[in-house]
Parts: structure tokens; sequence; C-alpha cells
């Protein structure tokens, strides 16, 4: 993965706020723009993007350092993806609409690849089932290593179709599957 900005139109996705929205990205460009003006944010709220073509792009914005999304210490970078939730959690937007299809095998195979250097660099296990404690308030939440945003919060998001296939992805990404 480079560190690229994305091109200003697949800055944000609304897709995974609402999956059934089929956003263009005239949308998603409008939604990031919504986003800054109405509610400050001073960027997108996940820490990588990933589009139908299997391009990794580099979300909220963590510095120079070598890692994305992670601060000179190798801390996560605090994003703004799942309210409540966001310190010490890491978001990951696949753009497009994954309510009746799943990805592309091209966004899928790169989501794999970024998902598995993230676990390895965590050292942690991509199949197993946590207990997630906010770090700055002690909420608590149980929730798989590797989970979609439904399992934190009431949406649709991630999909249906792409929901469904989180387990196919755990077991990729362990290399059990």
């Amino acid at each position: 993965m480079t560190r690229t900005r994305p091109p200003r139109c697949a800055r944000s996705t609304t897709t995974t706020r609402s999956p059934t929205t089929g956003a263009t990205s005239a949308t998603t460009s409008s939604s990031t723009r919504r986003g800054r003006s109405t509610r400050a944010w001073g960027d997108i709220g996940y820490h990588f993007l990933v589009d139908e073509k299997g391009e990794i792009y580099e979300g909220r914005y963590s510095g120079e350092g070598d890692t994305p999304a992670h601060d000179a210490d190798g801390k996560v970078v605090t994003a703004f993806h799942v309210g409540g939730f966001n310190s010490g959690n890491l978001g990951i937007s696949l753009l497009g609409n994954l309510t009746d299809q799943g990805p592309t095998a091209a966004a899928r195979d790169a989501l794999t690849r970024l998902v598995k250097s993230l676990i390895d660099f965590h050292k942690v296990d991509p199949e197993a089932r946590i207990t997630y404690t906010n770090p700055l308030n002690g909420t608590k939440k149980e929730v798989y290593q590797i989970s979609g945003h439904r399992d934190w919060m009431a949406t649709e998001c991630p999909g249906g179709a792409m929901y469904a296939e989180l387990g196919a992805l755990r077991k990729a990404v362990a290399g059990t599957g």
C-alpha cells in the first residue's frame, strides 16, 4: 500500500453508513463535505478505504510515520467510525453497495491483505471473540476481533452480503480458510 491520499471523490463513503443507498462518487464527496461542515469533522472517520479495484487509501491522517493509522509509538490513531468505541479501534471502509452482493474479488483480496498486515502488526487472533474495553472511559463490548459496524451500533453496515463474509475474512486472515 502506498500512502496516497484518495482522490477527493473517494474520501468518504455513505454506503458504509447506509449500504442500501448505492452511493456514487458524487454522494461520497458530498457526504465528506457535509461531515466536515455540519459535524466539524476535520477528516474522514475511517483509517483506511478500499475501492472496488482493490486500491487501499489511507483515510484518517496519522502523520508521516512508517505505519499508516498509527502514531509514532505504534498506537492506533483515534478516528470517528463507530461512536463511543473509537479509541483503540481501527476502521476500514469498503467503497460500494454491499447489501446484495459482496465486494469485488480485487477489493476482497486487498481487504484480506490489509487486515492480515494489521493483525500481524498488533499480534492478535483474527478469529477470537474479545471484550473490547474503551481505554478512555472503560465501556465494554463483546465482539469478534474482526467485526462489522453493526456489531458496534444499530446500523445495516457493512451491508448484508459483506456481513455474511466476515467469517470467511477471519479465516482467510488466520490462514485457516
